[in-house]
């Protein structure tokens, strides 16, 4: 019978609130159970998963992606470092943390794809390599302006980058 009235919820409620529904329906059953009101808990109806609804951010207009992509400096080593940064944010979606953490072992060349652990969550994300991000790095890397020898595509903070 619950798992009928959520149905019957869910057509005129959100996510969130489906998910607020069941979170005091669950607290209600427990307190009958406490208080000897109902005879069973009734913990295992409360099972089910409702999934909560994300907010999704608005992205950038491409005009102005284009005029920010349009400032970067291509003939230095620090400009094709920020368009491989940039590029990478905003085909991939990651956190800066991870892209200035890239590994050299987290993309994988042959396959196109970029395989990570994310910092803030600890979980494994494989991601395709886009075509223009994987040519902006292979840009970057082949300028010379990094230390590769730190196992990191991008130099950040004590590195330093030729002009």
């Amino acid at each position: 019978m619950l798992q009928s009235f959520f149905i019957y919820c869910a057509q005129e409620l959100t996510y969130n609130s489906l998910h607020s529904l069941k979170l005091y329906l669950r607290k209600f059953y427990n307190y009958i159970y406490t208080e000897k009101i109902a005879a069973c808990s009734y913990d295992s109806f409360f099972k089910f998963p409702v999934v909560r609804g994300h907010k999704i951010l608005p992205c950038l207009p491409h005009e102005e992606i284009n005029l920010v992509l349009h400032q970067i400096n291509l003939y230095t080593g620090k400009g094709k470092r920020d368009l491989a940064i940039i590029l990478l944010g905003l085909h991939t979606g990651l956190r800066v943390i991870d892209i200035v953490n890239l590994r050299l072992q987290d993309i994988d060349w042959k396959k196109g794809e970029i395989k990570i652990i994310l910092k803030k969550t600890g979980k494994a994300l494989s991601l395709p390599l886009m075509e223009d991000v994987g040519k902006a790095i292979m840009d970057y890397i082949l300028s010379g302006d990094q230390n590769l020898n730190l196992n990191t595509y991008f130099c950040v903070q004590k590195c330093r980058l030729k002009n």
